[in-house]
């Protein structure tokens, strides 16, 4: 459904507050960093947990303010972590300690 909002647009973001209302989530989950910014964007004024997947270290930094829209957003509630690794980069780059849950992939 939505493969067609990789984009953050005003239309998009609109469409995605509409989905969550009609089907009444209470915690929206996302995976990629174009998932990551529609969802926060959308959420706004709602009452609405935001998670987020973080797999890769690096090219997240306070100094970026596009950041800000998506790993470092106050909105954004938890950031699960691959690993340990990954929860650390997020921590040296500004993300609180609080918000970070690793859960590990693989065997």
């Amino acid at each position: 459904m939505f493969t067609q909002l990789l984009k953050v647009t005003p239309a998009n973001i609109r469409q995605i507050r509409a989905w969550v209302r009609g089907e009444g989530f209470n915690v929206l989950h996302a995976l990629a960093n174009w998932q990551v910014e529609n969802f926060l964007l959308a959420s706004y004024g709602m009452p609405h947990h935001v998670i987020a997947y973080r797999g890769a270290i690096g090219h997240v930094s306070r100094w970026d303010p596009s950041c800000y829209l998506k790993w470092l957003s106050p909105r954004l509630d938890r950031i699960i972590c691959v690993s340990n690794a990954v929860a650390r980069d997020l921590k040296a780059s500004g993300v609180d300690n609080q918000k970070l849950v690793t859960i590990y992939k693989g065997a």
